[in-house]
């Protein structure tokens, strides 16, 4: 068997393992320059429900992966983010009724507040401008909040931007 062949029956096996259900995670795990795991998961509509928003370990690879990614819209705006949502498992995202299709259910998506009002929208254009690529940018005005989407292959992110009124 060549190195090729051993380095991904290696992967998968690492992947297999780590896919396995877990029930706890640390919530102090630090998943990127600026975030930790605890923002991924947190959830008041899971506390409130008692719905578990544990992420297995494929989950767990895709929001670190996330993170990395949204660290560059906390580096152009220049100031921590306040998370609202972000991974959701199957039975959370179900009770906030999102899609089947949601990014969020993979963490792949991310919810952050933006400044009320004109300065949320000069952000929103600011990252827009500014990021290096992503699969959405959806802004909210009337929430104040902005939807970052990514895929795990940024060859194939739409570039996608809209504004919800």
């Amino acid at each position: 068997m060549n190195k090729v062949a051993k380095y991904i029956i290696l992967i998968l096996t690492v992947l297999f393992v780590s896919g396995c259900s877990s029930t706890t995670i640390d919530k102090k795990e630090k998943i990127s320059r600026y975030f930790v795991m605890g923002e991924a998961v947190n959830s008041s509509i899971a506390k409130r429900r008692k719905i578990p928003n544990i992420p297995n370990g494929y989950e767990k690879m895709s929001i670190k992966y996330s993170a990395m990614r949204l660290d560059e819209v906390r580096r152009i705006l220049g100031r921590p983010l306040v998370v609202t949502s972000w991974y959701r498992s199957r039975a959370l995202n179900k009770a906030v009724g999102g899609s089947s299709t949601s990014a969020h259910r993979s963490g792949l998506a991310i919810d952050v507040m933006l400044k009320k009002g004109k300065a949320g929208k000069r952000e929103f254009e600011k990252v827009k401008k500014k990021m290096s690529s992503y699969d959405q940018l959806i802004y909210y005005p009337y929430r104040g909040h902005l939807h970052v989407g990514f895929r795990k292959n940024r060859f194939d992110e739409r570039q996608q931007t809209m504004m919800i009124r």
